[in-house]
């Protein structure tokens, strides 16, 4: 049988009010120690409650232990998201200026586009600084019109007439 004392003295040193307080190692090691002791008590009264007591003790270290490892996984995982959600910050800002930037070359492509198609439509109009070479022409004769011919009218011609009997 264990010695009721130093279990007793562990059990006050494990108390749930220190138990925040205590290092990682501290805590494995009263795991640990408690893990041993289950194994040694006897069947009278007082061992089988001693025996009870370090079996609680052991599962309410165990989970201070697993509390902690969860919120260190926690705390890291929120500090890794953190580093996420500011690198898909930037990708949406990157994402947003390829889109405008294409836009905006779509539009200067489109605009050059109608330009080149208005200068080759268009004449060029003289401008101040160039006047139009005036154009000189020999007068030429003009050609005589025709005759007008006169309009033919039918003319009726009259049937001989015979005399009647």
């Amino acid at each position: 049988m264990p010695d009721s004392g130093e279990i007793r003295k562990a059990l006050s040193e494990t108390d749930p009010t220190k138990l925040s307080q205590m290092s990682p190692q501290t805590l494995s090691k009263y795991e640990q120690y408690f893990a041993g002791q289950l194994l040694s008590f006897g069947t009278s009264p007082e061992s089988q409650q001693l025996q009870s007591l370090c079996q609680a003790r052991l599962e309410l270290l165990r989970g201070e232990r697993q509390h902690r490892e969860v919120h260190e996984i926690g705390q890291k995982t929120l500090a890794n998201s953190g580093k996420t959600v500011c690198l898909a910050g930037w990708a949406v800002g990157v994402a947003i200026v390829g889109v405008i930037a294409t836009i905006f070359v779509g539009i200067l492509q489109i605009r050059h586009a109608n330009i080149d198609t208005s200068k080759t439509s268009q004449a060029p109009q003289p401008t101040s600084r160039q006047m139009p070479t005036p154009v000189v022409s020999s007068p030429e004769p003009s050609p005589k019109p025709a005759r007008p011919t006169p309009k033919q009218t039918p003319t009726v011609t009259p049937l001989p007439t015979t005399p009647t009997p």
